[in-house]
C-alpha cells in the first residue's frame, strides 16, 4: 500500500487490509485517518473523514497532601473495640494484633458504638492465637453508611465481645 493513503471499499463483506498502518497516516504516529462507509446506497454510500484520536496514558501518582490522605484510628492499649468513625465514611485497612492464647474473631459493623452482644456483623473472619490481622478493601475502600467500628469476638455470625486483648490500627476516610 505504497503511497495510497486512501482506502477504497469493495462489495459489503469485503475485508481491507494494510501491511503497514503507518502508511496511512503519512509515515506520522498520533492520530491515524480512517475513512469508513456508510451503510445505504446511492448519495448515502459516501466516504466521510473520520479521525481518531489515540488516548493520552493514564498514571496515577500518588500525593502527599491531606486533603486525599486516610485518617487513622489506633490503640493506645490493647481493647475490645474501637471506634473508628461515629459517622458514615470509607473504611481502606485494618491493621492489628490478637494478643489472646487462643483464636478469636474480628468483626466490622457498620455503627457509631459498640453494638449489642448477639447483633451480626457486616463482615468478620478469624484470627489465630498471638498473631498480626489485617484487612484490606484496596483503592476505592468499602463505604460505611452509619460509621466505622471494629470488635473482637469469641463468635464469628454474632458478636460475643471478647477481652480486651486487641491493638487495633485503621484507616479511614
Amino acid at each position: 500500500m505504497a503511497d495510497n493513503t486512501t482506502l477504497n471499499a469493495g462489495s459489503l463483506g469485503d475485508v481491507i487490509a494494510t501491511d503497514d498502518l503507518a502508511t496511512l497516516n503519512g509515515g506520522a504516529s498520533g492520530t491515524v485517518k480512517v475513512q469508513r462507509v456508510k451503510m445505504g446506497y446511492g448519495a448515502d454510500s459516501d466516504l466521510n473523514d473520520v479521525s481518531i484520536a489515540q488516548p493520552a496514558p493514564v498514571s496515577e501518582i500518588p500525593t502527599s497532601t491531606a486533603s486525599y490522605a486516610p485518617s487513622k484510628s489506633k490503640s493506645s492499649a490493647y481493647e475490645t473495640n474501637r471506634v473508628a468513625k461515629a459517622s458514615a465514611g470509607t473504611l481502606y485497612s485494618i491493621i492489628g494484633y490478637n494478643a489472646k492464647t487462643t483464636a478469636q474473631f474480628i468483626q466490622l459493623h457498620n455503627t457509631t458504638s459498640l453494638p449489642a452482644d448477639t447483633t451480626a456483623p457486616d463482615l468478620f473472619w478469624s484470627v489465630p492465637a498471638l498473631s498480626n490481622f489485617s484487612l484490606s478493601s484496596d483503592k476505592f475502600g468499602l463505604f460505611c453508611d452509619t460509621g466505622i467500628t471494629i470488635c473482637n469476638s469469641s463468635t464469628g455470625p454474632t458478636k460475643t465481645i471478647g477481652s480486651a486483648d486487641c491493638w487495633f490500627y485503621v484507616l479511614y476516610k
